[in-house]
């Protein structure tokens, strides 16, 4: 699953405007344990990971100092988000980060996907969308 959420309130959004800081929060559900797994989030056009460890980005209003949960790592792309999992016992597993809407329109908002990166038949996806961003 994948919500997007407002960055300082934590509210809901469906149309969010251009500029504005969004938070992305994904949750996989694993029905047995699973390592090295892999939780890939492709970036629909129009919006842009944001790095919070450089000195010139926007921080995380609701960051904590040191990594918590099951990720441990994390890779920001043009096109992409991932988050590394060593080990995933069977459950529900929350990662985030924060993205901006840097351009209006409307865009094709790609499914994210999981996979256990050794085990190739072990993998899911969530579902295409379109989101619009609004001026």
């Amino acid at each position: 699953e994948r919500e997007l959420l407002d960055a300082k309130s934590g509210a809901l959004v469906a149309t969010p405007t251009q500029g504005q800081l969004l938070r992305v929060r994904l949750t996989l559900t694993a029905s047995e344990s699973q390592e090295q797994v892999a939780l890939i989030d492709r970036l629909p056009a129009g919006f842009e990971a944001v790095d919070t460890a450089l000195a010139t980005s926007q921080k995380d209003p609701q960051a904590s100092a040191t990594p918590t949960g099951d990720w441990v790592w994390r890779e920001l792309h043009d096109e992409r988000v991932t988050h590394f999992a060593d080990y995933l016992p069977a459950g529900t597993h929350t990662a985030e980060y924060l993205v901006r809407a840097t351009r209006t329109g409307t865009f094709l908002r790609p499914a994210a996907s999981a996979e256990a990166m050794y085990s190739p038949d072990v993998f899911g996806h969530g579902v295409i969308e379109t989101i619009s961003v609004r001026p």
